[in-house]
This record gives C-alpha cells, structure tokens and sequence, in this order.
C-alpha cells in the first residue's frame, strides 16, 4: 500500500545503514510492557563510551515535557543560529525522513553525512552485541542508536552547543546520559501513561529526572501538582528555577497574515536578578499555545552562560523563522489543510484553539472534515469528547506502516459512545487506510471547505507526503 517514507533514502549506503538499524528494537514502534527494565541508560553510556564520550564536548541544553519540547529546542537552536553559534538540535520522532531527528546550524544532516556516522556507529553497536551475548546485557535499541549517532555527528562538526530533546519520559530516556547547562521542562500533561504513570505528578516525577545538581531549570509547566514536583526536585538538586507565570512572562499583542503569525512581548527575572525584555516578537506560527514554549525558549536562551552573544535581534530572528513539520503545520491556505500530531487531550485542545482562529479570521468556511487515527495506548474517548463537537465530517483510519494503530471500527465506536447524549453529530465514516480516507475527502472537498489530519505522528507521517503532492505539487511514492 504505502512505501514508508520514514525507513526509506534514496542514498543506497544510508539505505543499508537504515535496514540494520530498523531491525533494532523500536519503543516508537512497540509499547514496552516493562519499561522500567527495558529503559536503563547502561546500556547507551556503554555505547558512547566506544564512541569516545562525544556527548563531553559541547554544551548541552537538555529539555523535556508532554507537549512543545521540539518547538522549544527548534526555537533554542534557531536563536542560538542566528547568534552564529553553532547549534546542534537532535529531535524525534521524525516524519517522512529520519535525516529530521539530527540537524545542525538549522540544516538536517543529510543522507551521505548519517550514512558515514551510522557506519561508525553501527561497528561499536556491533561490538557490544558480541559482549551482550555473553553477559547478558541488551542489546542496543533503535532510540539508542540514533541518539549515540547524532552525538557523535555533532562532535564531528564541532558544535558548540546541543538542544537535545528527550524521546520518552526523562529518567530513563537514553538521552539522560548527559552533564547539560541547563535543563528545561515544557508543559506537563497525561501521556504514555502505561510507562510514566496514570497522574501528571507522576509523570512530572519521570521528567523532572532529567535536572541534575546545581544545573539551572527553566519550566513551562502549569499543572499545580506537576510544578510542585519540579519544585522539589530542584530543591533537592540545589538548582535554580525560572517558573512560567512566576519568573517570566509573556503577552499576546497582535496577530497578522490571515492568523499565520503572532506578535508577543515577553520578560522575566533571572536567578541573578538581572532582568531581561524583549518586545513586539514576531512568530512563524499560527497556535497561540507556542507563544508559551517562544516565551520558554527566551528563558532559556537568557539563561545561557553564554547569553551575552545571543541578541535580541537573533531572537527575533529566530523566531520569525521558526517551523515544525507536522506540529500544526499548514499545507494549503486555499483551503486550509492543517497537519497535526496531537495525540493526547491537551495537545487537542491547543490544535482546536489554533483552527478555531484560523477559521475567525478567514471569514466564514465551508464544511470542516478531519481525518483522525491514532494509537491504541491513548485517551481516545478524552480525545473524541473534544475533536466531535466542531466538525462537520470525520473519517476515522488506520495507519499501515505501524502496529500500534487502533482499528477505525473501534474508533467509531468510541465515537458514538461520545455522541450518545448529543443532539447534533458530525457525518462520520470510516476508511481501512490513510490513502482511501484522502481519496475519499479529496472527491468531496470544495472551495472554502477545511481539512485537519491529526491523532497521531504516523498518520502525519503516512498523510502528509499524499496532501503535499496534490496542495504543492511535491513528488510523493503511494
């Protein structure tokens, strides 16, 4: 049906690089059913230790949260860009090409680079598989892999600094390996419950595993009971922490563009008392919700030992050329095709509240049809309680290329448990695959009509590359 984009290169050297690393086990792929003995950082210090410990030769900023923390390390690393500080920014999951997760001075590695890194990689992964066999330790994981992989790129390179982002959790994550500068937490919501917990302080404990003694933390997180457990990890660390809403601030000033763009100042105190103002900041992005991660990056960035390179104009900078593939992304403004991977509650809320002012400020629209999908281990009657109530039309699917997809029957099943008290339903399908559901809306579609494509990253993965051939004229592989 589909040629996963995602497993594939066109570079025949990267290709046979990619069929040893897919074969590895992939936690984005399969939920682990015990994660705490499946996530332990032995297993990725003995890696990097073969590598020569590239991770010890740059400084790092560390950041994890439920929601905005690739925003936040793309928006770190693109300030610290424009300063002319060579910035490394390491990221997951990726979308169609897996050259995303490892970009540097804002440009992805590209496919000639990660084979000949890979290969360095992939004879020290081999090695230690022969030690594993007799001491029976595990052998590395895809995550691992890759991570190891884009440390040492960036150590090549000669990065300066690294944003790196944790792929799952915090404690555990393989990227927890690290002696960063400093740490930052983004907002805190429920989400891989099964492996971080069923409270947002318990999954606020798992992320806040990430502060280290004495290393500064900037947080993002609203949640009472979640702060408070950042609170006191950062006592207990001796860390200071810059609070969102407490340390620093940030206000909504202007919008333009048909709601593509958002203007906001933004303030704050440091731990020093030295404070710090940056005004009338334009951002490339059309949800409100990444005004708070804009405002959590310049935290950040003004918390830097470094900060006195970083301007307010490479800020400005920055920010105004900020983008995210497949975060609220907009592939057409004619009619407007938004591509999403909210995948939990909270980050539904934030996609709807993003619409809901795209279509404000587009005057009034025609039919809204979303094409949702998603994985089995998610809040999917919260999720549904949320996204039925504001579309017109909803086709449900699965997408091919990962075993974790709930059948679409079932997610119409939920739907209707959702409508049962309704008296007003959307018109509700549903497709076996991601290609029938676009083709399906694609006869349908007229002018001034809308569509959203969200609940997960792969159905971004498997949709986006199909809506870019027919939106902008891209070459895709059906």
């Amino acid at each position: 049906m589909f040629t996963d984009l995602s497993q594939t290169a066109s570079d025949p050297l990267l290709q046979a690089e990619l069929e040893f690393l897919f074969e590895r086990i992939n936690y984005e792929r399969t939920v682990s059913s015990n994660y705490p003995r499946h996530f332990k950082l032995e297993t990725m210090r003995r890696l990097l230790e073969r590598l020569g410990n590239p991770h010890q030769d740059y400084g790092i900023i560390h950041v994890a949260g439920t929601k905005g923390k690739g925003s936040v390390c793309k928006m770190i690393g693109g300030a610290l860009d424009a300063a002319g500080i060579k910035t490394g920014v390491y990221s997951s999951p990726h979308i169609e090409s897996i050259c995303e997760r490892i970009s540097l001075s804002g440009q992805p590695i590209s496919e000639a680079e990660l084979a000949a890194v890979l290969q360095t990689t992939r004879q020290a992964v081999q090695q230690l598989d022969a030690e594993s066999l007799l001491d029976g330790s595990r052998p590395s994981s895809f995550f691992e892999i890759i991570t190891a992989t884009g440390l040492l790129y960036f150590q090549q390179q000669g990065a300066e600094k690294v944003i790196l982002e944790v792929g799952l959790g915090g404690r555990l994550d393989s990227t927890n390996i690290c002696q960063p500068e400093l740490c930052v937490i983004t907002n805190i919501s429920l989400d891989h419950t099964k492996q971080l917990g069923t409270t947002v302080d318990k999954i606020a404990r798992e992320k806040a595993g990430i502060i280290k003694p004495g290393i500064p933390v900037v947080s993002g997180v609203k949640d009472p009971l979640a702060a408070r457990e950042i609170r006191e990890c950062c006592c207990v660390c001796n860390s200071d922490l810059m609070e969102l809403d407490e340390d620093f601030h940030y206000r909504i000033i202007g919008t333009e563009s048909a709601g593509c763009d958002v203007h906001f100042d933004t303030w704050g105190m440091l731990p020093e008392r030295h404070s710090y103002r940056i005004d009338a900041v334009k951002l490339n992005a059309a949800g409100h919700h990444q005004v708070a991660n804009a405002a959590i990056a310049v935290a950040a960035i003004n918390l830097l030992t470094d900060r006195f390179r970083v301007s307010s104009e490479a800020i400005r900078k920055g920010m105004a050329g900020f983008s995210m593939i497949g975060r609220g992304e907009i592939l057409s403004r004619d009619p407007w095709v938004v591509v999403d991977m909210a995948h939990n509650v909270a980050s539904i809320d934030a996609l709807l509240a993003m619409l809901r002012r795209l279509h404000a400020d587009s005057g009034p629209a025609g039919r809204r049809r979303l094409i949702f999908a998603s994985s089995q281990d998610k809040d999917l009657p919260g999720m549904m309680s949320r996204l039925l109530g504001y579309f017109d039309e909803v086709i449900f699917t699965k997408f091919v290329e990962n075993p974790r997809g709930t059948d679409p029957a079932e997610l119409l099943g939920i739907a209707n448990l959702a409508l049962a008290d309704h008296a007003q339903r959307p018109e509700i399908s549903i497709e076996p695959h991601p290609l029938a559901a676009w083709q399906a809306t694609q006869t349908v579609m007229q002018a001034g009509d809308s569509l959203c494509v969200a609940g997960s990253a792969f159905l971004v993965a498997e949709m986006r590359p199909l809506l870019r051939a027919h939106f902008q004229g891209r070459p895709t592989t059906p």
